[in-house]
C-alpha cells in the first residue's frame, strides 16, 4: 500500500512538473489574478490526471490507438488553440484584464476543459502503469484505488507550489509585466495546442 502510494504520487509530482499548456496556465493565472484562482487550474489539472490514471488502469489507452488517437489529438489542439487566443486577447485590453477576476471555479471549469482536452494523455499514463505496476507488484485493487487518487495528490502538490510562487511573484509586478506575462502565456499555449493538432493530422 506504501509503495503504490509513494509511486503514484511521485508519478503524478514528475508529470506535472514537466514542461505544458497547464503550468503556462497556472503561471499566468497566478500572475495575473492570484493564488485561489491558480489553485482552480492545479486542482482542474489533479481530478483529470486521476482520472486518466484510473482510464489507463482500466486499459481505456486501448481505445485510443490508430485513427481515433489522432483525430482526438486534433481535436485537443485546436481546443488547446482557442484557449491559447482568449488569454491572449484579455490580456491585449489592459481594462478588461485589469477589472476582471478570475474566481477559483471559474478557473477550475477552465482547468478541466484544457487539460481533457488532451486525451492522449491516457497512453502516457498506460505507459506509465505498464513501467510502475508490474515493477511493484501491485494488486488489481491498489492499481484501481490506491494509484489514481496518489497520482492526483502528486499533481496537486506541483500546482500548489507553482501557484504559490506566481501569485508571491505577484506583488511585485507592475501592470505592464503581468499583461506581458498572460499575452506570452496565451501565446505558447496556442502555440502548443497547434503542435499537437499538427502531430496529430500527420499520422492520418
Amino acid at each position: 500500500m506504501l509503495s503504490a502510494l509513494l509511486s503514484g504520487f511521485g508519478l503524478g509530482f514528475g508529470v506535472a512538473a514537466g514542461f505544458g499548456p497547464i503550468n503556462v496556465l497556472c503561471l499566468t493565472t497566478g500572475l495575473r489574478h492570484g493564488f485561489a484562482p491558480a489553485l482552480g487550474i492545479g486542482v482542474g489539472a489533479a481530478i483529470v490526471d486521476g482520472f486518466y490514471a484510473l482510464l489507463a488502469g482500466l486499459g481505456a489507452a486501448a481505445v485510443l490507438e490508430g485513427d481515433a488517437r489522432r483525430w482526438l489529438q486534433v481535436a485537443g489542439g485546436a481546443a488547446l488553440v482557442v484557449v491559447g487566443i482568449r488569454i491572449a486577447r484579455a490580456a491585449r485590453r489592459a481594462a478588461e484584464a485589469s477589472t476582471t477576476r478570475r474566481s477559483f471555479g471559474s478557473a477550475l471549469r477552465l482547468s478541466l476543459a484544457a487539460t481533457l482536452a488532451n486525451p492522449p494523455t491516457i497512453v502516457s499514463w498506460a505507459a506509465a502503469f505498464a513501467s510502475v505496476v508490474p515493477a511493484l507488484d501491485l494488486s488489481r485493487a491498489e492499481t484501481l484505488a490506491v494509484l489514481p487518487p496518489a497520482i492526483a495528490a502528486g499533481t496537486l502538490t506541483w500546482f500548489v507550489l507553482v501557484a504559490a510562487a506566481a501569485s508571491y511573484a505577484r506583488r511585485f509586478a507592475r501592470e505592464r509585466v503581468l499583461r506581458a506575462a498572460s499575452l506570452a502565456g496565451g501565446v505558447v499555449i496556442a502555440a502548443l495546442g497547434v503542435v499537437l493538432a499538427v502531430d496529430g493530422a500527420r499520422g492520418l
